[in-house]
């Protein structure tokens, strides 16, 4: 944690869980040693005393079939690697090996806290996607007419550095709200309210939708 003496002994003091960590059985609020019984705990077990402490310790959270295993006085005379298995031995599988630790229960994570790559949709960018998806429509019914017909004009550079111009922005104002937000709409508009076909002309997109009659019936028709 890189805590100094006194910190460790007060962190020690308001955390219940670091006083069940050094051996106490309940709560309490008073300081349960001083910060130089560390010192004198250093002095008198030095480095490797300490160093051997802490290996005990991490030995003692481990299950006991993998404590056995890493036990630096367990080691074999013939330099036996016990972690590779003998040849022409069996082993039993995982789930039945003796001392395998049992299944304790279900893990539940808390989603919160896990990263997640998704973006949040913002009205700028809900707006932009339908444009996009709007250009490409266009470009995809105008395909055939190459050549014979101009493709209708809907100023995708320009909404685009409006958009990436609004989006640049941490805290938009209202002003830069109104014309950030819509472009779309406003280059969009001008060009398709000139373009309205004339009464009794075809629609857009006829061809893109069934001709026969029949469908339009009511359901249940004798």
């Amino acid at each position: 944690m890189g805590l100094t003496d006194r910190e460790t002994v007060e962190a020690i003091r308001e955390n219940p869980y670091l006083q069940f960590f050094i051996g106490l059985e309940e709560f309490t609020q008073e300081r349960p040693f001083d910060a130089s019984t560390m010192v004198d705990f250093r002095k008198r077990f030095g480095e490797e005393g300490i160093q051997k402490i802490a290996e005990a310790i991490a030995l003692a959270a481990l299950p006991k079939s993998v404590a056995s295993n890493a036990d630096p006085n367990n080691a074999d005379a013939d330099n036996h690697d016990p972690y590779k298995p003998d040849e022409g031995v069996a082993t039993p599988p995982p789930d039945h090996a003796p001392g395998a630790p049992a299944h304790r229960g279900q893990l539940i994570a808390d989603a919160t806290s896990a990263p997640a790559d998704i973006r949040y949709p913002t009205d700028a960018s809900l707006l932009n996607e339908a444009r996009e998806k709007t250009d490409a429509i266009i470009d995809a019914l105008h395909r055939p007419l190459v050549g014979k017909q101009p493709r209708p004009r809907t100023y995708r550079q320009k909404a685009r550095r409006v958009f990436v111009g609004f989006a640049k922005k941490k805290q938009p104002g209202r002003h830069a709200i109104r014309r950030g937000e819509p472009p779309a709409t406003r280059l969009f508009g001008p060009k398709f309210e000139g373009d309205r076909p004339s009464a009794g002309a075809p629609r857009r997109g006829a061809a893109l939708q069934p001709e026969s009659a029949d469908l339009q019936e009511p359901v249940g028709r004798a």
